[in-house]
C-alpha cells in the first residue's frame, strides 16, 4: 500500500468493499446476510457498521504490516461480526445469567470464528492475517459498542448494565485504540515511513 497524500486514506476502507471475482463476493454477501443480520439485532445498525469498517480496517492493517501482496475482500470485516458476539458476550455475561442462552451463543460464536480460521488456514491464495486483524479488532469493538443485554434482547428481562460492564468496556475500547494506534505507527513509521507525506 502506497499512500502518497492525506487524500488516499480511504486506501485503508477499499478493500472490504473490492473482491476477486463473483463467486467471492457471493459468498461474503451470504456470510454478510446470515451473520451480519444475528449481530445487528444484538448491537443495532449504527453499531454493527461501526465494528464492520473497524474490523475492515484492522485486517487491512494487520495484512499491510505483515506481507506486501494486494489483498481485497469483506473477510476480515466479517470475521470481526463473528468475534464481536463473543465480545458482547463477555461483557454481558453476567447479566444474561446461566438460565440464558449464553452458552449456546458462545459455542456457535466459537465454532463459526474456528470453521471459518480453518478454511482460510487451509485455502490458497488468502490473506489470513487480514482474517486475524479483523478477528482481534472484532473482539475489542464488540466488548467496547456492547449494548446491555436487556437492551439487546429486551424479551428475556435481563438486568440493566452496571459499573463493572462499564468496565469491560472502557478496557476494550482502550486496548482496541491502542492496538490501532500502535499499528499505523508501525506501518508509517518502521515499515513503510516514505508513505506518510500528507502531500507535503
Amino acid at each position: 500500500m502506497q499512500l502518497n497524500s492525506s487524500f488516499e486514506f480511504y486506501r485503508w476502507f477499499m478493500p472490504m468493499f473490492l473482491h476477486v471475482d463473483f463467486m467471492h463476493i457471493t459468498f461474503n454477501l451470504l456470510s454478510q446476510l446470515i451473520i451480519g443480520g444475528f449481530i445487528e439485532r444484538i448491537f443495532g445498525f449504527w453499531r454493527t457498521l461501526g465494528i464492520y469498517i473497524i474490523s475492515g480496517v484492522g485486517g487491512t492493517l494487520l495484512g499491510c504490516l505483515i506481507n506486501d501482496k494486494i489483498s481485497v475482500g469483506a473477510s476480515g470485516a466479517i470475521f470481526g461480526l463473528c468475534s464481536a458476539l463473543i465480545g458482547w458476550l463477555i461483557v454481558n455475561w453476567r447479566a444474561l445469567g446461566p438460565n440464558s442462552p449464553r452458552g449456546y451463543l458462545l459455542c456457535m460464536a466459537i465454532m463459526i470464528v474456528a470453521i471459518s480460521v480453518i478454511i482460510g488456514l487451509t485455502g490458497t491464495k488468502v490473506d489470513n492475517y487480514g482474517h486475524f486483524g479483523g478477528l482481534i479488532v472484532g473482539f475489542l469493538s464488540g466488548m467496547a459498542f456492547s449494548r446491555p443485554a436487556s437492551e439487546a434482547l429486551p424479551m428475556g428481562n435481563y438486568r440493566e448494565e452496571n459499573r463493572d460492564d462499564v468496565k469491560i468496556k472502557i478496557i476494550g475500547g482502550c486496548i482496541m485504540g491502542g492496538l490501532l494506534l500502535l499499528g499505523f505507527g508501525l506501518f508509517f513509521g518502521i515499515r513503510h515511513p516514505e508513505h506518510f507525506t500528507f502531500g507535503c
